[in-house]
């Protein structure tokens, strides 16, 4: 397998990036953020509109970066819409799958606190087609 582009509004963790993750340029890193990004309600037309636009552009940035396939995230109610229209231009997709490890750290003054940290495992592909 080539790369996979990080199509998130987020930077890809070390692990991720070790396992092929290639992070755009800080330019279509912020047009990936707008896009990907909703502050006001959204209707049923511009999460179309919208998932529409991010596959556009996936399938130019996966040319450019020499990836076959996205790396994607966000917004729970707009990824039917994106995983739509990324099939609908031949965009190959995936999430990445972490798992959450608890670490503890002594403090100075002997008490322990404890954080969870999200170690990157692998990805999780959209079904292939047919």
């Amino acid at each position: 397998m080539k790369n996979i582009l990080n199509f998130t509004q987020h930077e890809a963790t070390p692990e991720q990036l070790a396992a092929g993750v290639v992070e755009p340029c800080a330019d279509n890193k912020e047009r990936i953020r707008q896009l990907l990004t909703f502050n006001e309600l959204p209707t049923q037309a511009e999460l179309r509109q919208r998932a529409t636009d991010c596959a556009v552009l996936a399938s130019l940035l996966v040319r450019k970066y020499d990836c076959d396939a996205v790396m994607v995230g966000g917004a729970p109610f707009f990824m039917s819409h994106l995983e739509s229209a990324l099939r609908s231009f031949r965009v190959r997709f995936c999430y990445s799958f972490s798992r959450r490890e608890a670490e503890e750290q002594i403090q100075p003054d002997g008490s322990v606190r404890k954080t969870h940290v999200f170690k990157h495992v692998g990805f999780i592909f959209g079904e292939e087609e047919a």
